[in-house]
């Protein structure tokens, strides 16, 4: 027979509507950052002289990390585990800080010396698709340095962050 076995320190209760939303949410920018993940891949493999090499094996593991998490995490907060809502609410946050360091960028107006070699720029319209593709989308964003494209692709990993803060004080 099978037994669970809960950790210590973690309470387990049924999920309510917000614990429910969190998830959902979460559940959402897995699937994102898949898609980036998936955008980039055939990007890269298609053309690999037209990436930087270094930065979207970075970008890739990143992503792929943020998809393990946020799963992960979406999972345990349906199933009532306070650790699934700080998973999500460190993951977001993560995803978020990134946003916001391109975004900054982008409103300063800071150029990168470095010659990075990346996708390139669609138009505003395509770059705001893109840039909510996930961390993906994010680097995207904040290597064609505009403000708008950054500061669409914060809007979800915002979002989440927010849901899964304000979840994590109701369930105290």
């Amino acid at each position: 027979m099978l037994y669970s076995q809960e950790s210590s320190g973690t309470r387990q209760a049924e999920p309510g509507t917000l614990a429910t939303t969190v998830a959902l949410f979460a559940a959402i920018g897995a699937a994102a950052n898949l898609v980036g993940l998936l955008i980039l891949a055939f990007g890269f493999f298609g053309d690999p002289g037209h990436y930087d090499n270094s930065l979207a094996v970075s970008t890739a593991l990143g992503t792929l990390l943020l998809v393990f998490a946020l799963a992960y995490g979406s999972v345990l907060t349906l199933r009532g585990d306070e650790d699934g809502r700080f998973t999500v609410l460190v993951a977001a946050g993560v995803w978020t800080a990134v946003g916001i360091a391109g975004l900054l960028a982008a409103l300063f107006g800071y150029e990168s010396e470095y010659g990075i070699h990346w996708a390139e720029q669609g138009g505003v319209g395509v770059d705001i698709a893109t840039s909510t593709a996930g961390l993906a989308g994010t680097v995207t964003a904040m290597v064609h340095g505009e403000w708008l494209p950054n500061l669409t692709g914060l809007a979800l990993p915002v979002l989440i962050s927010v849901l899964a803060a304000f979840s994590a004080r109701r369930s105290r």
